[in-house]
């Protein structure tokens, strides 16, 4: 769940509507809570009208009152609750895409002094029933260091506001920093302050550990901050991939040619992993700057061609050139791309989507069985029937079956080891002696060359280019392994 909570400072201003939406559109929020919506304006009020005004920017459910708004994504269902008589307080309740009833309440506490906010929350109405999230402008700081002034003023806060009114939400901005960004700043002739007065508190079920609160500067639209409430998805660390092309290259080759020599002895499997991390090491110290020439080389490229194209009297000759060049780079950028996506697909797997789904359940429906012998062939000479009857296919497969199921169980003192097949003596010996180079190398010869890389991101090409100095190192490793040493963990 994203939610953002801002003070607007008015939004009598469509244009300034849209453009606080056109700003927090980016962080992608599914709830905006926004406070001193028109509690400026000294007019009536048409709250219909502006609702339709705004759904011209806003496709999700706008929930409205004069001090604040709540704004649902359009990728959600939601229904208001309860709102104040002072119109300071909305509560919602969302339906998320896993069924889920989440209740949401937007809050724009009154800034008058310390007796009108005083009173405020001690009038609070009821929470909703959790799992419940809390946001809005609460003009009420939680610790000391939530004011900070230049003439050195204080605040004095309510440190047990939140355990009391909320005993069941966390606020994760105290929770991840000692000293919470402030939200509001104040600049005046005399000075200015920084505050800490705009929450969001949410219940601990609806948190992911990869949840952060952070504010987000609005600009000159108000001298709040938006306070936002997202999470970041966990990237996973890419696979790395080795480029066959530059090991074909004589110094790199003799590079990694040393570095296979140096680990011809392996006392332990796990002296591979040593001896792979130094080529991988190597490999991508040479091999990120080239990707990165090779990009640049391709726009730079493509941009002289284009000007040339674009001249009165375009050098033919030299574009020809160019393009030659172009092509060569942009094959060795496809090549590079045909590696990192079998790399992908190792790192990810393939997954069954909704269309394979519906293509197999569709294939399953037609299929049938458009003939069936009804009985076996009674001479040797002779034909079996057939038959094409669907009744009579439908009672021959049930009969089948049944019989299957009606014959007798294997007798219980009979162990199940006396129906596995066993292997000769002679197979046994062969299968106990020591694992040759020369074994090696014919599984090796029947692999192709860019299979999908496993974790140490080395393709077969690369044990076909080494396979001198590399198929002695895992002749050893191997038969350390079988003797019952700890395979290496790649």
């Amino acid at each position: 769940m994203k939610i953002i909570t801002f003070n607007t400072r008015g939004l009598s201003d469509f244009n300034k509507f849209r453009r606080i939406i056109h700003k927090l559109h980016q962080h992608r929020p599914d709830i905006i809570l926004l406070q001193k919506t028109f509690t400026n304006s000294h007019t009536m009020l048409d709250l219909n009208h502006i609702r339709n005004i705004w759904n011209n920017i806003w496709q999700g459910d706008i929930h409205l009152s004069r001090h604040i708004a709540t704004l649902v994504s359009p990728s959600l269902s939601s229904t208001l609750i309860f709102q104040s008589p002072d119109d300071r307080i909305i509560d919602i309740s969302l339906n998320t895409h896993t069924n889920q009833t989440i209740h949401i309440r937007n809050i724009y506490a009154p800034s008058g002094g310390h007796s009108s906010t005083q009173h405020f929350w001690d009038n609070l109405p009821p929470n909703p029933p959790n799992p419940l999230i809390v946001g809005g402008d609460f003009n009420k700081t939680s610790s000391i260091s939530d004011h900070q002034s230049s003439q050195g003023s204080r605040r004095h806060p309510d440190t047990s506001f939140i355990s009391h009114l909320f005993p069941s939400l966390i606020d994760l901005a105290t929770i991840q920093s000692q000293q919470p960004q402030f939200t509001c700043f104040t600049n005046r002739v005399n000075g200015w302050t920084k505050s800490r007065i705009d929450y969001i508190l949410i219940h601990p079920s609806l948190t992911l550990p990869t949840h952060r609160c952070s504010t987000f500067h609005m600009g000159a639209d108000s001298d709040h901050r938006a306070v936002i409430l997202t999470y970041t998805k966990h990237k996973r660390q890419p696979t790395w991939k080795v480029n066959t092309t530059l090991l074909l290259k004589p110094p790199i080759n003799q590079v990694i040619h040393n570095i296979l020599n140096i680990h011809q002895h392996p006392s332990a499997p796990q002296d591979w992993d040593t001896c792979k991390k130094e080529i991988q090491s190597f490999c991508s110290s040479i091999g990120r700057p080239v990707s990165r020439c090779r990009r640049q080389g391709i726009k730079n490229l493509t941009n002289r061609i284009r000007k040339l194209q674009n001249l009165p009297s375009p050098p033919t000759s030299t574009i020809t050139t160019l393009t030659n060049r172009l092509h060569s780079l942009e094959s060795q950028l496809s090549h590079s791309i045909a590696i990192r996506s079998r790399s992908k697909w190792q790192e990810e797997g393939e997954q069954s989507n909704a269309y394979f789904y519906r293509r197999f359940h569709t294939l399953r429906q037609k299929s049938d069985i458009p003939q069936l012998y009804s009985q076996p062939s009674p001479s040797p000479n002779t034909n079996p029937s057939i038959t094409t009857d669907p009744n009579q296919i439908l009672n021959i497969a049930s009969q089948h079956l049944t019989s299957l199921w009606n014959q007798s169980p294997l007798p219980m003192p009979t162990p199940l080891s006396a129906y596995i097949p066993h292997l000769n003596q002679t197979s046994i010996n062969n299968l106990a002696t020591h694992i040759t180079p020369e074994e090696i190398q014919t599984v090796l010869s029947t692999k192709e060359n860019h299979s999908s890389p496993g974790p140490d991101g080395l393709t077969y090409q690369f044990y076909k280019i080494f396979q001198t100095p590399i198929l002695p190192i895992l002749a050893k490793i191997y038969n350390q392994i079988a003797q019952g040493n700890q395979p290496p963990p790649s």
